[in-house]
């Protein structure tokens, strides 16, 4: 399915308008690397939205 801009930018005005929820930050991940060398560590939150088809900002 394809929008066209009109559809996409009424989207958007909605999607601002809509009630979303984060939840709290997940864990750290483990180091990617050992040593102190440059690894990288993530973690990740969630966020519920009542319109699925718009995205969570942050």
């Amino acid at each position: 399915m394809s929008l066209d801009v009109s559809s996409t930018t009424a989207l958007t005005m909605v999607c601002s308008f809509i009630w979303h929820l984060w939840t709290e930050w997940k864990e750290w991940s483990n180091c990617t690397d050992f040593c102190g060398a440059c690894g990288t560590r993530q973690r990740f939150r969630e966020c519920s939205t009542t319109e699925p088809e718009c995205r969570c900002n942050g």
